[in-house]
């Protein structure tokens, strides 16, 4: 994650650490005793500019962003493995111990919380005063969030015996959600009633990179190397590389064009 010319950036050897894109500096860093997996997110904690993120010491940091020492941590029953969501001023993640949780960034204090089906392996998506989350069944929720509170909760997908795995974070539309499956799928899914619009198999399989939505098409990567753009109403293959290298993060897209970062340290950027 990139914030006011910073780059914070989790490690697998259990570091966040803070490093200046003028000077190349590393501006801080901090310990953890388990591996980062996913990006930080920033926001308000406690009144100060925050980095928030999870580990696989199974618990979720707040750090001063200027300074990166602890403002306060939050136990998780297992595994942090998503990133941290950002709600008005709250943070929702969700663990491999199976709850989502929402803190009150004001506060600093746990404002709710509930219990999937089985663990959450990816981040939440927050659409206005709604999250959407998968978890590792095959089931696919909707939480309505009020005043910091969850104020209902539905599947719109309901896993069955062959669902596999929704291993990505939700990329979403006005009347759409799209995620990636360990079965190699991509699935649009209809935010409104859970139908499944049309599904795409990938070249490869789906690792840890999640689609992203932009103009009506859909970017979605696989982990062997293929980088897929679709139409967002149909599913149809508009356009397919192959980059050659294994593909484990998620698209980013800046103004008209998008970059896919590979496992190699190869950066591609696409235009149009």
């Amino acid at each position: 994650m990139i914030n006011d010319s910073i780059l914070y950036i989790g490690r697998i050897d259990g570091f966040m650490s803070a490093i200046s894109l003028a000077t190349k500096d590393t501006v801080w860093n901090f310990e953890t005793f388990g591996q980062i997996s996913a990006s930080p997110n920033t926001g308000i904690f406690q009144g100060k500019q925050a980095v928030v993120f999870g580990s696989y010491d199974n618990y979720l940091y707040c750090l001063d962003k200027e300074t990166g020492k602890e403002i306060n941590r939050f136990e998780s029953g297992y595994y942090i493995n998503g990133a941290v969501a950002l709600w008005k001023d709250h943070f929702i993640s969700g663990g491999c111990d199976a709850w989502l949780r929402i803190i009150n960034g004001t506060t600093g204090t746990p404002s709710d919380s509930i219990k999937l089906d089985t663990y959450i392996p990816a981040s939440p998506a927050i659409d206005g005063n709604s999250c959407y989350i998968a978890d590792h069944s095959g089931n696919v929720y909707e939480i309505g969030i009020k005043e910091g509170k969850i104020s209902q909760s539905q599947k719109i997908v309901e896993a069955t015996d062959e669902s596999g795995t929704f291993v990505s974070v939700p990329a979403l539309s006005k009347k759409m959600l799209y995620i990636l499956s360990d079965d190699r799928n991509l699935y649009a899914i209809n935010r409104k009633d859970g139908s499944i619009q049309w599904k795409y198999l990938q070249k490869g399989d789906s690792g840890e990179s999640s689609p992203v939505v932009c103009n009506d098409k859909v970017i979605a990567c696989s982990k062997n190397g293929f980088i897929s753009l679709l139409d967002a109403a149909t599913g149809e293959l508009l356009w397919e590389y192959d980059t050659g290298e294994q593909i484990t993060a998620s698209p980013a897209v800046i103004k008209d064009a998008f970059y896919i970062l590979t496992a190699k340290g190869t950066l591609f950027c696409f235009g149009n």
